[in-house]
């Protein structure tokens, strides 16, 4: 099983990625994401700040559980991937998700998605503020992963 760490501003490619390199319908892809936290039954976002830490923390037990079930073996070798669908930024965002798939024994990769701050703001479809992209970019800058980690660079 792949196990797939985003990272990257809204707008910059991420979701879309994961759409265009996981494309097999027999193949089972599970994709956790906070942004689910914040759909409605309709599946329309509602993007509430003060939900923002539990809707990671349901990202990662998501996480979790989808490692933990391949372990078990009630699922083993049917999922394809395991995918993180966050900005992940800043390594604190990002270290969970790390430390959890080494200490349960899984290769994993971070695929940091690249684009222009204009693009970004462009394509950014859940309304993030300008100043807001701002600071995450700067954080995916100055907060650089340790060289041991395992980092695939997507460039436009």
């Amino acid at each position: 099983m792949k196990v797939i760490i985003m990272r990257g501003l809204p707008g910059s490619g991420k979701s879309t990625w994961i759409k265009k390199t996981f494309t097999d319908p027999g193949k089972v892809v599970i994709v956790c994401s906070a942004d689910d936290f914040h759909l409605d039954k309709d599946g329309n976002y509602n993007f509430d700040p003060a939900l923002a830490g539990e809707a990671h923390n349901c990202c990662l037990r998501k996480f979790l559980i989808t490692l933990e079930r391949e372990i078990e073996g009630p699922t083993k070798g049917a999922i394809e991937a395991v995918i993180v669908d966050n900005t992940n930024t800043t390594l604190a965002e990002l270290a969970p998700y790390v430390r959890l798939a080494e200490a349960l024994g899984f290769k994993y990769t971070i695929v940091q998605t690249e684009c222009s701050i204009q693009t970004a703001v462009e394509r950014n479809i859940h309304g993030v503020p300008v100043g807001t992209m701002l600071t995450m970019r700067k954080n995916l800058w100055r907060e650089i992963p340790p060289s041991y980690w395992n980092i695939e660079l997507l460039r436009p």
